[in-house]
């Protein structure tokens, strides 16, 4: 359904229980749509002075659903879902007079000296970090009673456009900034850390390669593990900043605008422009810690699965647009420190029963394997016999799928769906063996989607 008009922005969801959907076009005109009732109604706040970025910033407070925050050239704070609106901060630009005339910016067609990036703290209500088009990044820690510029605490800062500030979820004073000189024709990579309110900030670009940097993401609960996404790709370091490894794989080239990590499903979410979003699993970097890089082989935990309800249904939207489907089947990460002497192994115990046999790469490296949720059961011997001999007659060449019965590779288990519940993989590697356990859960929203 459509949520919105114009050039489409932000889109932020409340955070109790989704029923209210903040969307925006250019230039700052919110609106709040009623999931529920379908009512849309304007809420932005009414200043003709107001400056606005072309994405001018919405935050859903996680603290309180009813609070949402929105950012002109100000920031302003509603305890209402939007129905009124008090400013929280002074002019946080630079507001240079240069650029605020006809044709710079100001009362042009785009305007100048507007945020450009807003984030509340996940651990303090009112912990609020601002960065704006001009270079300004300010914090304050009181709900905007006080505001503290940061620029002369960042060393060689650019004063580029800041393209993100991201606050962490592990540590209050710690947070994240990143800058673009797309527009000063300066590629190099522009993003530090700070950990005591922006008093101080490290450089963190490390080893990036020459990138603007559009936006920087730090998971959930490892907080070593951070993301950026560059005009080009997107980039992972398992040790804060310390070092950066390519995640481009078989994404095209493109420009990554934004990022999220799924809190449930650990998937990082990749918006670019022009190429689409594109979603991956990353679990197995989150349990990626020295520790486990010091091992000669680990297996991650896998995470549960759903065994979907898949009606066959007819969905003509899937003729304008069809979307790659996640792996079906259980994931199942391992990690190598070198090349193994022989294949890995996994197999898959029903109690105590073995149900599935799946063997992965032995290379080094992050590996992952896929069990089919699909359990075999040995038949008797009389049925094996038989099958032998009706698929003998009825088919010949029931490997090449004839009627007469199954191939001859299967005469001795039968195949049936996993159900759900709880099992046990052991993978085997060179004489080693490590256990994990799978959950198979059931499709509690079917009925939902009838």
């Amino acid at each position: 359904d459509r949520v919105g008009g114009g050039d489409g922005m932000y889109n932020e969801f409340d955070t109790c229980n989704n029923r209210f959907l903040y969307n925006e076009s250019q230039f700052g005109p919110i609106s709040r749509l009623d999931l529920w009732t379908g009512n849309r109604k304007g809420i932005r706040y009414d200043d003709p002075d107001m400056r606005y970025n072309w994405n001018a910033p919405i935050v859903v407070s996680a603290h309180d659903c009813d609070v949402i925050y929105h950012a002109g050239n100000k920031v302003m704070r509603s305890s209402f879902r939007g129905e009124s609106w008090e400013v929280i901060s002074e002019d946080l630009t630079k507001a240079d007079p240069a650029t605020l005339t006809t044709g710079k910016g100001g009362d042009g067609n785009i305007q100048y000296a507007t945020i450009t990036s807003l984030d509340e703290s996940p651990l303090k209500s009112g912990l609020l970090w601002v960065g704006t088009d001009d270079g300004n990044v300010q914090v304050t820690q009181d709900d905007g009673l006080s505001w503290a510029l940061l620029n002369d605490n960042i060393p060689n800062n650019p004063e580029y456009w800041v393209s993100r500030v991201e606050a962490s979820h592990h540590d209050l004073g710690t947070a994240y900034v990143s800058y673009t000189g797309y527009r000063r024709d300066d590629f190099r990579p522009f993003v530090y850390k700070t950990t005591d309110f922006g008093e101080s900030w490290t450089d963190i670009s490390s080893n990036l390669p020459a990138g603007p940097i559009n936006v920087i993401r730090e998971h959930h609960t490892n907080p070593d593990l951070l993301f950026v996404g560059t005009e080009f790709q997107v980039w992972v370091s398992i040790d804060g900043g310390g070092n950066w490894t390519s995640m481009k794989l078989d994404m095209p080239t493109s420009p990554v605008h934004d990022m999220k990590i799924h809190p449930r499903e650990n998937d990082l979410v990749v918006a670019t422009h022009g190429r689409g979003i594109y979603i991956t699993d990353i679990s197995s970097l989150v349990e990626l810690t020295p520790e486990v890089l010091a091992k000669d082989a680990h297996f991650f935990e896998p995470e549960p699965k759903v065994r979907w309800v898949s009606p066959d249904l007819t969905n003509y939207s899937s003729s304008n647009f069809n979307g790659e489907s996640e792996p079906e089947g259980v994931a199942m990460y391992y990690y190598l420190s070198g090349e193994a002497s022989d294949s890995v192994t996994f197999t898959v115990y029903q109690n105590s029963l073995p149900v599935s046999d799946i063997k992965g790469p032995a290379d080094a490296g992050i590996h992952r394997v896929l069990w089919n949720m699909e359990k075999r059961i040995e038949r008797s011997a009389a049925e094996q016999d038989r099958l032998r001999e009706g698929g003998g007659r009825g088919g010949r060449g029931g490997g090449r799928g004839g009627r007469g019965g199954p191939p001859r590779d299967n005469i001795r288990y039968a195949y049936s769906s996993a159900p759900v519940g709880q099992y046990t993989v052991i993978m085997s590697v060179d004489g080693q063996e490590q256990e994990q356990d799978i959950t198979i859960l059931k499709d509690e929203w079917w009925m939902d989607r009838r």
